[in-house]
């Protein structure tokens, strides 16, 4: 066993000592742990969003115009029942059994 420095692009590039057998072995080892590291940089930015630290245009309980099918039907009137996050941006559930975007609504 061996131990290899491998660089991996994985949208930041990185560079990580492993050991393993073969070279081949250590690329495909160093791969993960790249992945790894990215997957808990991505778990620890979901902790933040969950933490409150994302803004919030609109607030709980405020009145607001809807508009659904992505913003293209006529605008509805709904309250705003609870706040979240979707692809890393913030939405609303609303009184009306459905949730949007911030671009979806309107104030009233």
């Amino acid at each position: 066993m061996a131990t290899y420095k491998v660089t991996v692009n994985a949208r930041v590039v990185r560079t990580v000592m492993v050991e393993a057998d073969t070279e081949e072995q250590a690329v495909i080892e160093a791969r993960s742990e790249v992945m790894d590291q990215l997957g808990a940089y991505r778990v620890d930015v979901q902790d933040l969003v969950k933490e409150g630290e994302m803004e919030y245009q609109y607030e709980i309980g405020q009145e607001v115009m809807w508009r659904g099918s992505w913003g293209n039907q006529a605008p509805k009137p709904a309250r705003i029942i609870d706040t979240g996050e979707k692809n890393g941006q913030a939405v609303y559930d609303l009184d009306n059994g459905h949730w949007a975007y911030e671009y979806q609504l309107g104030e009233v």
